[in-house]
């Protein structure tokens, strides 16, 4: 508790060190994430928010997103998280079976899963979202259908999906090696993603980002930010921030942030982008939506002859129907969008 009040108060002294970033610009979304915000009491949400409102200019109904784990999901938490502005909540199911739920070590369980969103609905949250992972080992067809459909019967207005990545030095990595656990195949995960992608589209989602799905008028404000290459300021241990011309990100240990704020020694590095940099990343996150990449704004931001060495590279794509152009932007097709990050890679040139 003495580290938890101890972050806290580092976390806001960043703040008061980092009002200037955004250039008085009017902030539409706050994402409280990367980690477990849901364990914060509500004296030190209420110091946090205080603390940004009075070195931010907040939009009225502004996207204030807390990331929940559903066992922290409580009527006194959401309470306090009502009180201090908290409008959306993405909540960490993963999976409704509970075998998947202990191979990833998670601390809840499927009934508590449908409890807390049922709770939060119950609360008057209107704008929940929900993570679902496929392509977890033994996750037949049917339980992927199973899991789906649960989540969609909830009457949720936002899912985000992913696929399992077996991280290097973890337990899962451990039984994968040892043939304790069978890995999905590709064509299998695959085949799950297709189907997620089919059946929400059916149910009223919009498939607006490669691994987002949302109502109309759902779409999460901050990740959308992040899509079209607005600026961003990121606080906290781990926490990344974006201005446009540099990226920064903070030192991942909570003790060693702490520390570095309270003797006034630096806490982020940072790396200044260069124009090959912005320009791929700009061709990234564009073709990651629905939006697609605006070739216009490309050749204004990166010249001429960048757009025509864009225009050279993405033949072969168009070619094989990989890539599309419509009204002015370039798009993969969604029948595409598994392989989207090879896609896009193969896209990927410097400037001269």
């Amino acid at each position: 508790m003495a580290q938890k009040s101890a972050y806290v108060d580092a976390l806001i002294q960043e703040i008061d060190m980092r009002a200037s970033y955004l250039t008085d610009r009017e902030v539409g979304s706050i994402y409280f994430g990367g980690g477990t915000p849901s364990l914060l009491s509500g004296e030190e949400l209420d110091r946090i928010m205080s603390a940004l409102h009075s070195r931010f200019v907040i939009a009225s109904g502004a996207e204030v997103t807390l990331e929940a784990n559903p066992d922290d999901i409580k009527e006194e938490t959401l309470s306090f998280w009502k009180k201090n502005g908290i409008n959306r909540l993405s909540i960490g199911v993963q999976s409704f079976r509970d075998t998947d739920l202990r191979r990833m070590n998670r601390a809840h369980t499927s009934a508590e899963a449908t409890g807390a969103i049922a709770m939060a609905q119950d609360f008057g949250l209107s704008n929940i979202s929900a993570d679902l992972m496929y392509g977890l080992p033994d996750l037949d067809d049917d339980a992927w259908t199973m899991n789906i459909h649960t989540l969609v019967s909830m009457g949720v207005q936002h899912i985000s999906s992913y696929a399992l990545t077996i991280e290097p030095k973890t337990a899962l990595a451990y039984f994968v090696a040892t043939g304790k656990e069978k890995p999905l195949s590709d064509a299998a995960t695959e085949r799950q993603f297709h189907y997620l992608r089919g059946y929400l589209q059916e149910q009223g989602f919009k498939h607006y980002e490669i691994s987002n799905f949302g109502k109309e008028g759902y779409f999460a404000v901050h990740n959308s930010g992040y899509w079209r290459g607005m600026m961003y300021l990121g606080l906290g241990a781990s926490a990344h921030s974006y201005n446009g011309e540099s990226r920064q990100w903070n030192i991942a240990q909570n003790a060693a942030y702490i520390k570095g704020l309270q003797e006034g020694t630096p806490v982020f590095e940072q790396e200044i982008l260069t124009e090959s940099m912005r320009m791929h990343e700009s061709i990234m996150i564009s073709l990651r939506t629905q939006w697609g990449l605006s070739l216009n704004k490309f050749g204004a931001q990166f010249g001429e002859e960048a757009l025509q060495q864009l225009r050279a590279v993405s033949a072969t794509l168009m070619h094989s129907g990989q890539l599309e152009e419509h009204e002015g932007h370039l798009h993969i097709p969604r029948s595409y969008w598994f392989i989207a990050d090879s896609i896009i890679a193969s896209l990927f040139f410097d400037i001269a």
